[in-house]
């Protein structure tokens, strides 16, 4: 488990931040190169945690290029382990197939979105991820349910991301109000659809809710310090408090706030802000008994609104609205409304639909994710982390039923004189010598390698398609790594073999006594048998 504070961590965070404020060229070319760096000499064979700035300066501009970068995101996740990560690139790989569909509705397909995001809620739940990798998670996640509109699965990780700010940050902090603000944000989407459906009630909860989130956040930022990182918040902080208050029973003073609040939104860039303020505040003015000017801001809206806006849940609900207030005043409008109604109740049963789906996906998911967890605990040795006497059988039972003459290696490696560590120094340091072996053995094995420990101070290493001279290699660098290690370890005897796999059975049998010839010879020493001989 990676810490906050770690360097790379750190590292990665300043990318992030820095692709998210324009930057998208600078971060492509560094995280490129550090991946090549931190990895095998190419971006692919890099750490997943260097991937995730990668993804975030491609994934708006380019959405197959920013697909393309999650996959590989997920592959060294996959490689490493890392399921809080794993779960991260998951989101994103949902993410950019939802605006590949955007761009190109052939491609749309909600089914497989929903299948990453379930894997992605299975891994982030089992990974243990705290910190800044959960929080990351838990917004990747959270951001790709939310233009599905499945505000009920993507509420909890908004919330989860907040606590986890909150628990992260000082006082000064500004990224506990951000994850306010977004709450805030999500809860007045949600109160739109609800009223665009007639549930009237359900609708004013949600603002209210929102109302309580925009007034913490804006209170936050208020005895926040004036950095440049904050500055940009502050503007549509209000704005959103605003909005959450007009649905109130006093909207005159909104109504204000807001009119005053949306040409700095809007000059800020922040066009989906603006969007969802505007029905609030033509009805806010229309209870104010002010309806030419209600119509005028909504007209003016629906003029200014950005063509990638068009279609959205926040647009249905401007024009919505703009129906409504006409239908006030034209009975040639009511049939248009009504029309409208009927089509956003279809809407409407469409999402629930869609969440039930969803629901079913989550569970499936859970299930497989914590069925293979069992597998794994299964196979492996609970003291090292290992592989466990179980699982390496199984690969041994595996190989003996195939009929590829492809080379496979097997080294055993027994600690000498291990029974006095226990005897003189106790079961403690025993343990931690086991621990450091099995971490040294694993450190210099390759990634396909399966390393066991088979016994109480005995390991062995599977090595698929390594000959005679690979494994006597590899047992002359294992060697060199256990003496040499930091800490002080036993020596340990290794014995190997190598032949087809299809004959692995008879290679078990000559690397076992290839391990006693090492020990026989006088121990920290390794030695490869022959099959022929």
């Amino acid at each position: 488990m990676v810490a906050d504070d770690c360097p790379l961590l750190q590292e990665v965070k300043h990318l992030v931040q820095r692709a998210q404020v324009g930057h998208a060229s600078e971060v492509l070319s560094t995280a490129g190169t550090r991946l090549r760096e931190l990895g095998d000499g190419t971006i692919e064979g890099g750490p997943a945690a260097m991937h995730f700035p990668r993804v975030v300066a491609l994934i708006d501009d380019d959405a197959a290029a920013g697909l393309t970068a999650t996959e590989d995101m997920l592959a060294a996740a996959e490689r490493d382990d890392e399921q809080g990560w794993r779960a991260c690139a998951l989101a994103l790989r949902a993410e950019a197939k939802l605006l590949l569909g955007d761009v190109d509705p052939a491609r749309y397909d909600a089914d497989a979105v929903l299948v990453d995001l379930a894997a992605a809620e299975a891994a982030l739940e089992l990974s243990g991820a705290v910190g800044y990798v959960a929080s990351t998670a838990h917004v990747a996640i959270a951001n790709s349910y939310m233009p599905l509109r499945l505000y009920e699965l993507a509420l909890p990780h908004q919330e989860a991301a907040y606590e986890i700010s909150l628990e992260h940050s000082s006082p000064e902090d500004a990224a506990p109000s951000m994850w306010l603000i977004n709450l805030a944000n999500l809860h007045l989407r949600w109160c739109l659809e609800l009223y665009r459906v007639g549930l009237r009630a359900e609708a004013e909860e949600h603002s209210s809710r929102a109302h309580t989130h925009a007034a913490a956040a804006a209170e936050r930022l208020a005895g926040a310090a004036l950095l440049p990182e904050v500055t940009p918040w502050r503007e549509p902080c209000l704005l959103i408090e605003a909005v959450a208050r007009s649905d109130g029973p006093d909207p005159r003073g909104a109504v204000e706030d807001i009119q005053r609040l949306l040409p700095a939104v809007r000059e800020l860039g922040n066009a989906h802000d603006h969007v969802l303020a505007v029905p609030f505040l033509a009805v806010a003015l229309m209870r104010e008994g002010r309806h030419k000017e209600s119509l005028s801001v909504i007209e003016q809206a629906l003029l200014l609104a950005p063509a990638a806006e068009r279609g959205s849940p926040t647009y249905l609900s401007l024009a919505h609205t703009y129906s409504m207030l006409l239908a006030r005043r034209s009975k040639s409008a009511e049939a248009a409304l009504e029309y409208g109604n009927s089509l956003a109740a279809d809407s409407w049963r469409q999402r629930q639909r869609t969440l039930a789906a969803a629901q079913t996906m989550r569970a499936f998911a859970q299930l497989r994710a914590e069925h293979e967890q069992v597998t794994r605990d299964a196979d492996t040795d609970a003291l090292t982390g290992v592989a466990n006497r179980r699982a390496f059988d199984r690969h041994l039972h595996a190989l003996a039923h195939t009929e590829e003459d492809r080379p496979v290696g097997v080294l055993f490696i027994d600690l000498d004189e291990f029974k006095g560590v226990n005897d003189t120094q106790g079961h403690a340091a025993g343990d931690a010598m086991l621990q450091g072996v099995a971490q040294a053995i694993d450190a210099n094995s390759r990634e396909d390698d399966l390393v066991a420990r088979i016994g109480g101070d005995e390991f062995a290493v599977l090595l698929p398609g390594a000959g005679t001279e690979d494994t006597d290699l590899a047992a002359g660098r294992i060697l060199a790594a256990v003496r040499d290690a930091p800490q002080q370890l036993p020596t340990v005897s290794i014995g190997g073999a190598a032949g087809p796999a299809r004959s692995i059975h008879a290679v078990v049998v000559c690397a076992d006594e290839a391990m006693y010839v090492a020990k026989r010879g006088g121990r920290n020493q390794h030695h490869v048998g022959s099959m022929s001989s």
